[in-house]
């Protein structure tokens, strides 16, 4: 079961149901008469024997009245010449619906296999982007796996929360940021199947783009696997699925149970001239001396757009980024990740504009001697806002974007982040940590490998070109 499956499982319990999941003992919050007592089996088996004792009518009107469900009958309650009822006695429940959730799935192998090879897309998020040899149990290889058999283009979210990359992992294709590059590359496909992810959506409302879900195709061409099981379960099932579908003459090359090495391992030399600090020199140098193993807190926006292609083909890493529209978190995430991983150097790529938001955390990192080097790209600007506002055609800037005093009008003010600079070095010392500052790309090559050797928080103030 995915994270967010057991998020919205929960949420039916709480609304719906008025019951707590959280406490040992499951009560009816109103205190109808009965007690459920469970020993924690799984939550899709609390939910199965809820729904069967409680009955769906009686959910969907409580969901609606956003109340306790006063009218809807008590929880069932065991005869008293029987044993109490126990979230196990759903289990019938439980299995009809794993048999439901199989047959959904063959359904969409066979509609995948029937598309022309490169028509039909495997567009992931969440678990299915993670290794398997993590404790959350993942599911890239496999979902790389049912992309290599069916044909199928293997997508990822643009804004995901997590992927592991790198180390011969399988390599999705990330969405286009701007909706209607994402549109655009999504019409390319006949059938989209989701796994682990929502459906992507604009981040924002555009004049003029279109309505703002991206895959702009008939319900019954998008393929939604969210059924209730472990993403590891559901990608299985799919990849049996394709797999005997290919071996009864699906039109497919197929090579049984051999996982295709999607990204070598060729990390990119880093460059040997000198020159200006260009925003892709920093991807490229950041991509060709990163360690295995690191986690990369990627904020960098508009200046990391080539990072993801520069290090397609590291060492096995874990890259985390943005997932909404909320800027700042890069810097506070670092710390979440450098206490999660003690023993992996976090690296935080991270915009300008954006590290201003939380830049206490770098006195976080400090006080707690966390092993983060932060790359901060100071380009000067709030530049993915300056992108906004031309992509949205806001019209031109009132005053209160305009002022730099309340006499002076200087245009963009509010975007510009260069009267006066902000000294990320300096800022940096009076948190505690180490800094350096780069205005050439020699300069931040031999600035990124002494930040990578030394222990505790180091920020590099790279002054793009």
């Amino acid at each position: 079961m995915t994270s967010s499956q057991a998020v919205r499982l929960r949420d039916i319990l709480n609304d719906a149901l008025w019951i707590d999941c959280a406490r040992p003992e499951i009560r009816a919050r109103d205190q109808l008469p009965g007690t459920l007592a469970f020993d924690h089996p799984s939550i899709g088996e609390i939910v199965a024997f809820a729904t069967e004792a409680t009955g769906v009518d009686a959910i969907v009107a409580a969901a609606a009245a956003k109340g306790p469900p006063t009218s809807a009958p008590a929880p069932a309650r065991a005869p008293a010449s029987s044993t109490p009822r126990r979230a196990s006695s759903g289990g019938w429940l439980v299995e009809q619906r794993r048999a439901e959730a199989r047959a959904f799935i063959a359904q969409c192998a066979a509609a995948l296999m029937k598309c022309q090879k490169g028509k039909a897309a495997l567009y992931c998020g969440g678990d299915a982007l993670l290794s398997e040899d993590v404790a959350e149990g993942g599911a890239l290889r496999l979902c790389g796996e049912i992309a290599r058999v069916s044909g199928a283009a293997f997508l990822c979210e643009n804004a995901f929360a997590r992927v592991d990359r790198g180390g011969g992992l399988p390599c999705p294709t990330r969405l286009p940021y701007f909706p209607q590059d994402a549109a655009r590359a999504l019409s390319a496909y006949e059938l989209v199947v989701t796994m682990d992810a929502r459906r992507p959506i604009a981040m924002f409302g555009y004049d003029g783009a279109g309505p703002s879900h991206l895959i702009r195709l008939h319900d019954d061409a998008v393929w939604d696997l969210d059924v209730g099981d472990s993403v590891c379960v559901t990608a299985q099932m799919l990849l049996d699925e394709v797999r005997a579908l290919a071996k009864r003459g699906g039109g497919r090359d197929l090579a049984p149970n051999v996982s295709q090495d999607f990204s070598p391992i060729s990390p990119p030399s880093p460059p040997t001239h000198d020159g200006p600090l260009t925003a892709s020199a920093m991807c490229h140098i950041v991509a060709a001396l990163q360690p295995k193993d690191c986690v990369v807190v990627d904020e960098s926006l508009t200046s990391g757009a080539s990072y993801w292609d520069h290090s397609a083909t590291c060492e096995r890493f874990s890259h985390l980024t943005l997932t909404g529209g909320a800027i700042g978190f890069g810097p506070a995430a670092a710390v979440g990740a450098a206490v999660a991983c003690p023993g992996r150097k976090i690296i935080n790529i991270q915009a300008d504009g954006s590290g201003l938001y939380s830049a206490q955390a770098l006195w976080t990192q400090a006080k707690e001697r966390l092993d983060v080097v932060t790359v901060v790209c100071a380009n000067r600007k709030y530049a993915i806002l300056k992108l906004e506002h031309a992509m949205q055609r806001v019209g031109a800037p009132g005053k209160a974007s305009k002022a730099r005093s309340s006499t002076v009008l200087y245009p963009n003010a509010l975007t510009e982040l260069d009267d006066p600079p902000v000294s990320w070095g300096k800022l940096a010392e009076g948190f505690g940590a180490k800094a350096f500052v780069a205005e050439t790309m020699g300069e931040f090559k031999i600035a990124f490998a002494r930040a990578l050797r030394t222990p505790g928080p180091v920020v590099i103030e790279a002054s793009l070109q």
